[in-house]
């Protein structure tokens, strides 16, 4: 065991610190002044509260285990609730319910413009026949409660198979369907919004296979060669890459506008205790919200099924307060585990010095009774910094555009109407004061993406994630697409990362890679230039079989990483294309790394910390390297 120097400054400008140079560095002890992260609001999920008429739905033909399609039924009493406009609970008997009534891209269960209302379904089952179609739909709406169910498809919005033959050169390769899944060549695979394949280990229902870059197959065209077995082109030859006979695969048939429980422009709602074995979209999505929270929630893999949903585990954007997500479990995802965000405006036209024309959204983003008197930041997507802020005075919604009005002269800006521009973002809606707890995260593919702030992220467990466990990220998951603004003052305390980032990122491996990211973009995916990440706190966690690098840490300022266990087994291989170290910074100034251990048994070791010369003002102290 080696204690690390008690504490340096350094101000080296070499490529990378390695843990031998630690060891017999010498210099001057100086310290660095660090501001800790603002508080996170946590409020308290609504769960719960006094109502003042109870209906059993079984007493108004909502009937369980009758194969009878229940929707109808439903419908006739949430329009009488609806109009009563009182505190309602209705409560389902225990049993299974049939929706397939609603049209494709309709849910199934409308909540719009109520409030006041818990739907429990005391541990109901709900099979959706329409592979099209989404489940709760919650819109305009407050308090609104709904627990207790479980919910599957039947027909399924995916097939699952097992690959028999693969010819690299000519790009194809074949699947027998597995029996009791539907076939691609069922309709809704042409109909639905987005159909494509992925490449599971055939040892780990649900995950990705190792360095596969086969997580996503698009474009793949299918030939029916009959007693269920398909021949698969795909256009892009390095999905072939890790390619064998008995590996599985899975293609959706992805609807976005389907989700099992979507929230929009609503307050204080909660999922709580719904477990989802398979939807076409997104498990639990909320948007434009105001305090939503799920609570005890999952996505499960049923036995024999290598996939649960068909895309994010929780996915919310421009929340103006959350989400909150606890003691939740998810499993099998193909898309991003969590994925919380803001949207950008594009900037068509500097009307005056105080008067800009953007690209209206819709859903709004520029909402007028709440972005009056509210900032706006303008963000330079060419270098990924902020130009400025100001106070919105007045808005105008002009249908395809928005005109705003702000409280100073505008800064010299970079207009183009394309990719490249300068963009704003509402300061109202930017995904804040979140938090993820006590969760775990299983077998998903990509990574959990963060691009809020003021955040607590405390408690869960990431494990086999074919990307980073976390991403903190303040602009850009892909080229052309600007998502979020600013991430900081963020907690991430007591997680533990296992076997995670094994397969290829969806950003360059060289510049986004580890347990733990944190960084930012230019608009074409070039790292930017200003420290935006700024006030984190890194404590606490454990980060075991390390392929690249446990912490990935760019783009930051006053970062404290303090009591982290850094861990490899013997039999973890290190990635060959990029560099390894227990912490990786880059671009980073105000840094405190104080208390870490790092245990590496391989032959091959990880270096504790490498740096480049942008970052400056680090300290390091009381770390142990076995």
């Amino acid at each position: 065991m080696r204690v690390l120097p008690q504490t340096f400054k350094s101000a080296l400008s070499s490529l990378a610190i390695t843990a031998t140079i630690f060891s017999t560095l010498s210099c001057k002890a100086q310290s660095v002044t660090v501001d800790p992260p603002l508080p996170t609001e946590q409020y308290k999920p609504l769960t719960d509260f006094p109502v003042k008429q109870t209906i059993k739905l079984i007493e108004h033909g909502v009937i369980p285990d009758d194969d009878k399609d229940d929707r109808a039924a439903l419908v006739v009493v949430l329009e009488k609730v609806a109009q009563q406009n009182i505190p309602t609970k209705l409560v389902f008997e225990p049993g299974n319910y049939t929706f397939g009534s609603m049209p494709r891209r309709v849910y199934a269960v409308n909540l719009i413009d109520m409030s006041d209302l818990i739907i429990d379904g005391q541990g109901s089952s709900i099979t959706v026949t329409n592979p099209e179609a989404g489940v709760f739909n919650v819109r305009r709406s407050h308090r609104i409660v709904v627990k207790n169910f479980s919910v599957d498809y039947d027909p399924l919005p995916f097939t699952q198979g097992t690959l028999i033959a693969v010819d690299k050169k000519a790009q194809w390769f074949d699947i027998r369907i597995d029996d009791g899944f539907p076939q691609p060549s069922e309709s809704y695979f042409k109909t639905c919004m987005r159909s494509w394949g992925a490449i599971k280990d055939p040892n780990v229902p649900g995950k990705l296979k190792d360095l596969s870059v086969a997580g996503a197959i698009h474009g793949a065209k299918w030939t029916d060669k009959g007693n269920r077995i398909f021949r698969f082109t795909a256009p892009k030859p390095d999905v072939f890459d890790h390619m064998e006979v008995g590996d599985k695969y899975i293609h959706l048939a992805r609807t976005n506008i389907a989700q099992n429980f979507h929230a929009d422009d609503s307050s204080d709602i909660t999922a709580m205790n719904l477990t989802v074995y398979s939807s076409p979209a997104s498990a639990f999505a909320a948007n434009s919200c105001l305090r939503f929270s799920a609570i005890g929630c999952k996505t499960i893999l049923k036995p024999g099924r290598w996939h649960s949903n068909n895309a994010d585990a929780i996915h919310c954007q421009r929340n103006k307060i959350g989400p909150r997500v606890e003691n939740c479990y998810f499993e099998g995802i193909i898309d991003d585990p969590v994925n919380i965000y803001s949207v950008r405006s594009m900037i068509l036209k500097r009307i005056d010095d105080h008067t800009l024309l953007l690209k209206a959204i819709r859903p709004r983003t520029f909402v007028k009774e709440h972005v009056i008197g509210k900032p706006i930041t303008l963000l330079s997507q060419r270098e990924g910094k902020i130009i400025d802020t100001c106070i919105v005075t007045n808005m105008v919604d002009e249908d395809k555009t928005i005109r705003i009005t702000v409280d100073k002269k505008l800064p010299p800006l970079h207009i183009t109407g394309e990719h490249d521009g300068d963009v704003v973002f509402a300061g109202y809606n930017l995904s804040r004061n979140f938090v993820l707890k006590n969760n775990t995260f299983k077998t998903g593919q990509r990574h959990c993406i963060i691009m809020g702030g003021h955040g607590l992220i405390q408690g869960n467990t990431f494990d086999q994630i074919s990307g980073p466990g976390i991403s903190i990220l303040n602009h850009n998951r892909g080229v052309n697409n600007a998502e979020s603004l600013l991430t900081g003052d963020l907690i991430i305390r007591d997680n533990t990362f296992i076997n995670c980032d094994f397969g290829p990122f969806a950003y360059s491996t060289k510049q986004a890679y580890g347990n733990l990211y944190l960084g930012s973009k230019t608009w074409d995916q070039k790292p930017g230039k200003a420290q935006l990440i700024g006030r984190v706190l890194i404590e606490n966690n454990t980060f075991k079989n390390i392929r690249k690098a446990g912490i990935n840490l760019n783009n930051a300022h006053d970062v404290m990483i303090k009591n982290n266990t850094f861990t490899s087994s013997m039999d973890t291989p290190l990635d060959h294309d990029t560099s390894h170290a227990a912490i990786m910074i880059d671009n980073t100034s105000k840094i405190l790394i104080t208390g870490n251990t790092l245990t590496d048994p391989r032959p091959r070791k990880l270096s504790f910390i490498k740096k480049t010369d942008s970052v400056t003002e680090i300290e390091v102290s009381k770390n142990m390297v076995n």
